[in-house]
C-alpha cells in the first residue's frame, strides 16, 4: 500500500517492503514523506483514522489474483507488445477525446486486420480496451462500419474479478463496463486474417 506514498522511489523497506504471506500490506505503518506529501497529512490522518477499510487477507489475495489476470492477459496477445513505432501509430486508435469525450474513461483499439499488414495475432483481428475510472458504468461504441462479433477477453471471463465479467458488448449498442473497471475485448479470428477495427493512416 506504501501508506498513500506517492512517491515510495527513496523510502526504503519500511515503505515497500512486501509481505509473501499475504496478511499484510503495510498499510498505516507512518505518514509519507513530509517534503512531497506533507500537505496532505491531516487528510491521511483522517484516512487512516477510518477502520472500516484495513485491507484483510482476503482483499490482498484478490487483488493480487486481479492483478495475476491482468498479466496473463497482456501474455494472451503480441498486440499489447507492439514492437515497432510504425506499428502503434498505425494499429492503436482512440475513440474518446476532444469537446465531447466521457471524462474518466480511456477507450482504445488495436488492430490486427487486414489494414495493418502482417497478422501478428493469429487468434484476433482486434483488441478494444477501455478504463472505465467512473463511479457509474458507460457504454461506448466503435465508429460506424466498424466490426461487431467482439467477446470479453477470456482471461477475464475465467477470472477471479466478478464484477469485469459484467463487461459486455452487444452491436447495436457497444460495449459497457462497469465503474471503477478495466475490461478488454477481443475479436476472434476465423481462419484467414479479417476485418478488425479502423488503422491510422501513415
Amino acid at each position: 500500500s506504501k501508506s498513500m506514498e506517492r512517491d515510495s522511489y527513496n523510502s526504503g523497506d519500511w515503505f515497500n517492503r512486501v509481505d509473501y504471506s499475504y496478511m499484510d500490506n503495510a498499510w498505516k505503518t507512518g505518514l509519507p514523506n513530509e517534503e512531497k506529501d506533507g500537505a496532505n497529512w491531516p487528510l491521511i490522518r483522517t484516512i487512516f483514522g477510518d477502520t472500516s477499510i484495513a485491507p484483510t487477507n482476503a482483499h490482498i489475495e484478490a487483488t493480487l489474483n486481479r492483478f495475476e489476470d491482468l498479466l496473463r492477459v497482456r501474455k494472451s496477445s503480441p498486440l499489447f507488445r507492439l514492437r515497432t513505432a510504425e506499428d502503434v501509430q498505425k494499429r492503436v486508435a482512440y475513440y474518446n477525446f476532444g469537446p465531447d469525450q466521457t471524462p474518466g474513461v480511456v477507450f482504445m483499439t488495436i488492430s490486427d486486420g487486414t489494414c495493418a499488414g502482417a497478422d501478428l495475432d493469429p487468434s484476433y483481428d482486434g483488441l478494444v480496451v477501455i478504463l472505465n475510472g467512473r463511479p457509474s458504468a458507460v457504454t461506448m461504441a466503435l465508429s460506424a462500419g466498424e466490426p461487431s462479433g467482439w467477446q470479453l477477453h477470456p482471461v477475464l471471463a475465467a477470472g477471479d474479478d466478478a464484477t469485469v465479467k459484467t463487461a459486455a458488448y452487444a452491436s447495436g449498442t457497444g460495449f459497457t463496463v462497469p465503474a471503477w473497471t478495466a475490461a478488454v475485448f477481443v475479436l476472434p479470428q476465423s481462419g484467414a486474417q479479417g476485418a478488425g477495427p479502423a488503422c491510422n493512416a501513415l
